[in-house]
Parts: structure tokens; sequence; C-alpha cells
């Protein structure tokens, strides 16, 4: 690989049925890196930090590296790596509805939202919160985590060979979207039946002046 060359390292399993996953961008430093090295690298370092972070009812299966580039602009083909099944988080307990999430912040020093990331980890056990926030030692292990992100692929690591980045592509060209469609009637159409979504949902409200 060539130096600047940027992947995406996705880290994809399964939640009562339904797909998770969380990722970050990794920049190669120097030509000796590789996205086989990267996965590899990803699984034996970083993933006993995932695992230790999230809730047992979490199965993860697989690591994927893939080139932020297309391919006729030189990208190479994506690395997948199975992990040994089953492959649970160790955080014991029921954790909350797959539409929460733990969000790890990634900042830059920089200000703008172009130099600062997220990342998004699967929810927490409902027993490492309290008032909606995490507590316990999830918290602690979340707090692990994203340390040794640092002391890995960060200034200085040890993995000097990647560098843990925020990434932000330049902007598409504009397209216009089509105009919105146009109502000239008021409709009060009588309501005949209900249902109640067992389901818990968030409506993802944001506190005043918290979050991009």
């Amino acid at each position: 690989m060539a130096t600047d060359d940027t992947f995406r390292v996705s880290t994809r399993g399964t939640l009562r049925g339904q797909s998770v996953q969380f990722g970050v961008h990794i920049r190669m430093t120097s030509g000796t890196g590789t996205p086989e090295d990267l996965a590899a690298t990803w699984v034996a370092t970083i993933m006993p930090a995932v695992d230790a972070a999230t809730s047992a009812e979490v199965n993860y299966n697989e690591i994927v590296v893939s080139d932020v580039r297309r391919a006729e602009d030189g990208g190479v083909s994506t690395v997948v790596l199975s992990l040994t099944q089953p492959h649970p988080g160790l955080v014991v307990g029921e954790c909350l509805p797959n539409q929460n999430a733990i969000v790890v912040g990634l900042r830059t020093g920089r200000k703008g939202k172009r130099f600062s990331g997220r990342l998004y980890l699967p929810p927490p056990v409902e027993a490492n919160t309290s008032n909606g926030l995490v507590t316990g030692t999830q918290l602690t292990a979340v707090q692990a985590l994203a340390q040794l992100l640092i002391t890995t692929f960060g200034a200085g690591g040890t993995e000097p060979q990647y560098q843990l980045v925020v990434y932000s592509p330049p902007t598409p060209p504009y397209v216009p979207k089509p105009a919105p469609p146009v109502h000239t009637d008021t409709l009060k159409t009588p309501v005949t039946s209900h249902d109640v979504d067992q389901v818990v949902r968030s409506q993802r409200r944001r506190a005043i002046g918290v979050g991009a």
C-alpha cells in the first residue's frame, strides 16, 4: 500500500436478529501496512477491548477493511476477516433497545464538523445506565477502548504504520432535488383503528447546545 491510502475498518455483528456495526478510518503512514495486516491487528489488539465494552447479547461476526477510493480511482479490494464463532460481548445483562448506542467522540484539536468524528457502539446493558447516562463497569470499558485506539493508532502509537483519522471527503457535485409535491387541498380523515408498537422507539432528541 502507498502512504496516505485510507481505509474504513468496520466491526460487524448482530443483535436480536438485526445487524450492528461501528467503524473508524485508518490512514497508512508508510508503505509497510496492508489491509490484511490492519484487519489482523484490529482483531489481536482492539477486539479484546471491544468485547469488554459490549453486551453479551451482541455477537460480532467479522472485520471489514475497505478502501475509501472507488475501484476506478485505484481502490483495492475489500478485506473481510471472519471472527471465530460464537463471538459475543462480555458485559452480562439485557441491553437497551437496538436503536440506542454508546457514542465515542473522536477529536482532532481542530474546530469544525469536518475535523471531528464519532463511532457508535451497540447499546449499553440496562444495569450500566442511570438517568439516561452510561455508568459503571461498561463506561470504564468503553473509556479503555477509546484510549486504546489512541495508544495504538494515535501519535507515537504502538502501530506507527497506521494512523487513526477523521476522514472527510470532498463534497460531491451538486444535483438539484426535484420539487416536493404541492397539496392544494385540506384532508380531515376519520380515525378508524389503532395499533401499539411493542418496539421501544427513540425520538433522537438532542439536548440544547449539545451535538453537531
